[in-house]
């Protein structure tokens, strides 16, 4: 099996952001996550648009922030937050949020279809249970979206 880290910083398979990723190669992958990353995006859209078009994953695993806090200044090149892509000398330092049924709604209006979700820290069934845990997922949620056969 072939596991692909995309991740402008620290260790990862490929070093650069997910349009630098995308600009280089297209693979098919079974299962995507995409975990803390959307609310840091100025295009969260155009990342989710990536994924699910060129790596056509079976299973696409979302976690990102469940209410909207609009869209504001994002810091720049720090660990955790927005990071240029290749050759942009001038970036736009914002992000854009989305509250969670959006972002359910527009994932679904690919073949991807939302399979469950868990609000954090509403987890009881979940198996995760560690000092700060619930604090750091404050208003956070995770969803599991299967691909759907596309009707010809």
């Amino acid at each position: 099996s072939n596991v692909e880290t995309v991740d402008p910083f620290g260790k990862a398979t490929f070093r650069g952001t997910a349009n630098d990723y995308y600009n280089t190669r297209v693979d098919k992958f079974d299962v995507v996550t995409c975990m803390g990353l959307l609310y840091h995006l100025h295009s969260p859209w155009h990342l989710l648009e990536q994924i699910i078009n060129h790596s056509q994953p079976d299973i696409l695993i979302v976690e990102t922030t469940a209410y909207a806090q609009g869209i504001g200044e994002e810091k720049f090149n720090t660990v955790g937050n927005a990071y240029s892509d290749k050759n942009i000398k001038h970036p736009i330092r914002i992000y854009s949020n989305y509250v969670k049924d959006d972002f359910i709604r527009g994932i679904e209006t690919t073949p991807m279809k939302l399979d469950k979700y868990w609000n954090y820290p509403d987890m009881e069934d979940f198996s995760y249970n560690f000092e700060g845990f619930s604090k750091s997922k404050h208003d956070m949620w995770l969803g599991v979206f299967k691909r759907e056969e596309e009707k010809l």
